[in-house]
């Protein structure tokens, strides 16, 4: 906890780099340490007047479909890209097999992120034939982290 504390601290001299992307793992740690959100919004009040980063595109009405076998990392992801792109339709699915289910997302997903690292092999060859648009995205590794990573590098 102290680590982070010295984290926060650290952060308010570049916070008007830091986008609300990188704000959201900020908020997640926060809460996990039992930090009140209000600790961090000095953070996000100047990280909205430096503006960093371009802003980032509306993507309400969209699916992003995002396949993990780590469930708790697929959770924190839709919970991010929810805050990050409010309107977007975010499902995750842990099918160890191909299902109807995993199929239909992948035919029904505007983004479909694949987390290769954490998957099966049935799974994979489910995603890639039901994708309309060839190949998925690929999470470099398993977390959240990439999954998010994944998404934001895949923006138009």
């Amino acid at each position: 906890m102290r680590f982070f504390v010295q984290v926060l601290g650290q952060a308010q001299g570049f916070s008007h780099r830091l986008g609300q992307q990188d704000l959201l793992p900020i908020e997640f740690l926060a809460k996990d340490y039992g930090i009140e959100a209000e600790a961090i919004d000095v953070l996000r009040r100047s990280s909205e007047i430096g503006a960093a980063g371009s802003p980032l595109p509306d993507l309400a009405g969209k699916t992003l479909g995002i396949y993990t076998l780590s469930e708790s990392a697929g959770s924190r992801a839709k919970d991010a890209l929810q805050r990050m792109f409010p309107g977007c339709k975010v499902e995750v699915n842990s099918d160890l097999v191909c299902t109807t289910r995993l199929a239909n997302l992948a035919k029904a997903a505007d983004m479909f992120v694949f987390a290769w690292k954490s998957s099966s092999h049935q799974a994979f060859y489910c995603v890639k034939d039901a994708l309309a648009k060839g190949e998925p995205i690929w999470a470099l590794g398993k977390g959240t982290a990439s999954i998010l990573r994944a998404v934001l590098d895949n923006l138009d």
